[in-house]
């Protein structure tokens, strides 16, 4: 069974991984927001999910 806050997130795996590309990219959370048409809290939870730090804008 899937993880219920997953589900509903609207992260799957076509745009974690393009998440991924534009956090190695150096790109901030405000820049990833726009891009991926995402809320920037999401992006930020996201990145703390993952264990990243982000660019600071």
């Amino acid at each position: 069974m899937s993880d219920p806050v997953e589900m509903g997130s609207g992260w799957n795996p076509q745009s974690v991984h393009r998440f991924l590309e534009l956090a190695r990219e150096g790109a901030t959370a405000e820049v990833i927001s726009l891009k991926l048409q995402k809320p920037i809290t999401a992006v930020r939870a996201k990145a703390a999910e993952l264990g990243l730090a982000l660019k600071a804008a």
